[in-house]
């Protein structure tokens, strides 16, 4: 059994040796959202040369913003050194701007507050505790908050809290050799202090899959594991960005595109920000560890536009200075970035397009280019010519242009001829303009067709009426 006290200006310490000799831990009131209000500072220090492990707490107050309250909190923890304990958030009533929690809406207040401070305490990578009593605990549920490594501090002066946690308060009214007076005493089963909270190389709590869910990319049926919160949400935007842009993540049920996994980077004893859910890989095997060049021009182009959307937030293997992984994106700021990067973006919600008609639009697009990936635009062989390739775009500028040089050549052939056999360049052209019908049209429709796949009949049938349309144009005769 782990003992523990904690302290504020209201305790008095005559002999810090004999108080410290009768305990394992101590808390000191470092700082109040009232600016020095109760606060015991002077505590820490001589607990700590007394053999104490000491941290600092935070009694927090509803006026000022939490992120504020936690910089100052973090400043004193760092100029007092006390960072032996996790620093603990203390939310309760009090006469002064206290929290409360008898309705929703203090409800949602007090916990928005809590988790707001606690991001602050992991972005300067302080360890997390919250202090409150177990009414409060009851009500605001912070083991369903979703902050990494939270320690929780529960107080109970009858008996051990039966909500989950780590600390227990125990007495209000406690003895100490050395202090005068009474003292808050407290205990624990475990020796916290000892814990250590795996972290990503990007910062981020890890190995811990209840920090993780399983989402469905938007616009597709695949589902990949990743970080709850802003950095997971900004990483499932650009994974749905990236199929409906680049290229498509839906291969055939092919599980190749990864998210959290346990394990350290390749090659490191680092853990990797797979670890923490924070880093996905897409279409894995087209893009290996280690190549260079998997992606199109066209393709990178659009990546870094994503990667500019997300506000830096999003790191890119294919950028790193050293083995490329252009299979890998990663995410490499705080939360609060990426969830302002995210609110840019628009949310990172669900497309409002449906399943089928995200289908159908992909089925034109293969039409029209010949491949469903964006990016690509293989087109088809020429019957005319075999080692050309056209998309059906390409065949109507094609024949645009071979429309007007034929134009050109004819207005030439036509005046010759008329001068020669005398007769008129309209009688010529009559006879001409017959004969594309008769023998032109049915060949250059069988062409489009063989281009263009027979469930596109109506549209080759269009093309090449449009191209003889053209051709007989060029038939009608200048004045020479």
């Amino acid at each position: 059994m782990a003992r523990g006290a904690d302290f504020s200006r209201w305790n008095e310490v005559d002999d810090y040796e004999a108080t410290a000799g009768a305990l394992d831990f101590a808390w000191v009131k470092v700082s109040d959202g009232i600016s020095g209000r109760n606060v015991g500072p002077w505590h820490v220090a001589p607990l700590r040369r007394a053999g104490a492990r000491t941290g600092g707490y935070h009694f927090a107050r509803t006026h000022r913003t939490p992120e504020v309250q936690a910089r100052e909190f973090v400043a004193e923890l760092e100029r007092l050194d006390a960072l032996e304990l996790p620093g603990a958030l203390d939310l309760e009533e009090a006469a002064e701007h206290g929290f409360r929690v008898d309705t929703a809406a203090s409800r949602a207040f007090a916990r928005d507050f809590g988790i707001r401070f606690l991001r602050v305490l992991s972005e300067c990578r302080v360890r997390r505790a919250l202090y409150v009593n177990e009414y409060f605990a009851t009500q605001l549920r912070p083991w369903e908050w979703g902050v990494p490594g939270l320690l929780l501090w529960v107080a109970n002066y009858s008996r051990r809290p039966s909500v989950p946690h780590t600390v227990w308060q125990r007495s209000k009214t406690g003895r100490l050799p050395g202090v005068v007076g009474d003292v808050d005493l407290n205990e624990s089963t475990t020796d916290f202090w000892r814990i250590t909270v795996a972290v990503s190389q990007n910062g981020y709590t890890a190995n811990d899959i209840t920090f993780t869910e399983n989402t469905l990319i938007p616009g597709t049926e695949r589902k990949i594991r990743l970080r709850k919160g802003p950095a997971g949400e900004l990483l499932r935007w650009f994974a749905g960005r990236f199929d409906a842009l680049v290229e498509t993540i839906d291969n055939d049920g092919e599980l190749d595109d990864w998210g959290y996994a346990e394990r350290p980077i390749r090659g490191g004893t680092e853990l990797s920000n797979h670890a923490s859910g924070t880093a996905i890989d897409l279409n894995a095997p087209e893009h290996p560890l280690g190549a260079v060049g998997t992606f199109t021009a066209a393709q990178v182009r659009t990546i870094r536009s994503l990667l500019d959307q997300a506000q830096g937030c999003i790191r890119w293997g294919g950028d790193y200075v050293g083995r490329k992984d252009e299979m890998h994106f990663e995410i490499v700021k705080n939360e609060a970035a990426c969830e302002k990067a995210l609110a840019a973006v628009g949310g990172g919600g669900d497309e409002d397009m449906q399943a089928d008609e995200r289908a159908a639009l992909f089925d034109i697009r293969e039409q029209m280019t010949g491949s469903r990936k964006p990016g690509e635009y293989p087109g088809w062989a020429s019957k005319a010519n075999p080692s050309k390739k056209y998309t059906a775009t390409d065949f109507a500028r094609w024949a645009d242009y071979h429309a007007f040089k034929a134009h050109m050549k004819a207005n030439e052939t036509l005046a010759l001829l008329a001068k020669q056999a005398g007769v008129t360049a309209e009688d010529i052209a009559k006879a001409l303009r017959a004969g594309l019908v008769a023998d032109v049209l049915p060949v250059l429709q069988e062409v489009v067709v063989d281009a263009l796949g027979a469930d596109n009949a109506g549209q080759a049938e269009a093309i090449a009426d449009l191209a003889l349309a053209k051709l007989g144009a060029a038939l009608t005769p200048e004045e020479v």
